[in-house]
């Protein structure tokens, strides 16, 4: 299980806790999936991306959201690593195609 799991952009992306929601295969990927460092960002990452989820239906983040985005989850969670870093900075790029 990897970043590819997660939903893609468009008019069908949610961040509720529903089924095939952002959240829960988030979730889903940091249990079992490669990204395991990822589990005590989940509230960070979901609120943060929940603020854009206007963006991410109509089609993808922009470079500037994603920037934007990035400085708002290292704002709430200070003990990020530089691998939570980058594997977070690969999440807003699949968030962005």
């Amino acid at each position: 299980m990897g970043i590819l799991n997660l939903p893609k952009p468009g008019h069908k992306f949610r961040t509720k806790d529903t089924y095939g929601s952002f959240r829960r295969k988030l979730k889903s990927i940091t249990r079992q999936g490669d990204l395991k460092n990822l589990a005590d960002n989940i509230p960070a990452i979901t609120k943060s991306v929940k603020a854009y989820e206007k963006y991410i239906k109509m089609g993808g983040l922009s470079y500037r959201q994603k920037f934007t985005i990035m400085n708002r989850i290292k704002k709430v969670d200070k003990n990020l690593s530089k691998d939570d870093l980058r594997e977070i900075g690969d999440i807003l790029d699949h968030l962005g195609k």
